[in-house]
């Protein structure tokens, strides 16, 4: 096989991936994990929505839809959600210095499980800060 017509078989295999990927449903939205800075970062997850990736609106008028509770500041920044076997989890920085990330679970991304504070670097001498994914 002559290198020409490998490469352009490995082109061709890409799109065919690309082409026989399922097609969106109607009713699916892409969510958007978020936080503001200043006072904000004590405010917790906000969520947006959108059906295209580039137009977003705010859910529930923009206000927090879970408030740190864990952590060295008790703060929320870069909050990092995935969903997994019909659970989302929700993984974020607890504090600009330290050495915990926060993690909580949903169902309906309303209502969330108890918080946890995971120690991910508490056992590395001199860690100044943990952020979150």
């Amino acid at each position: 096989m002559r290198r020409r017509d490998f490469t352009l078989g490995l082109g061709a295999l890409a799109l065919a991936g690309c082409a026989t990927r399922s097609a969106a449903r109607a009713d699916d939205l892409l969510v958007f994990a978020y936080f503001t800075t200043g006072k904000g970062e004590a405010d917790g997850l906000k969520l947006a929505v959108s059906e295209d990736g580039f137009a977003f609106r705010t859910l529930a008028g923009g206000r927090s839809l879970l408030v740190p509770q864990v952590g060295e500041k008790k703060l929320m920044r870069d909050p990092y959600l995935f969903a997994d076997k019909g659970v989302y989890h929700l993984l974020w920085t607890t504090a600009w210095e330290g050495v915990t990330i926060g993690h909580a679970t949903s169902r309906d991304l309303v209502h969330w499980s108890p918080q946890r504070a995971i120690p991910v670097m508490q056992d590395v001498p001199s860690t100044r800060n943990c952020w979150a994914p």
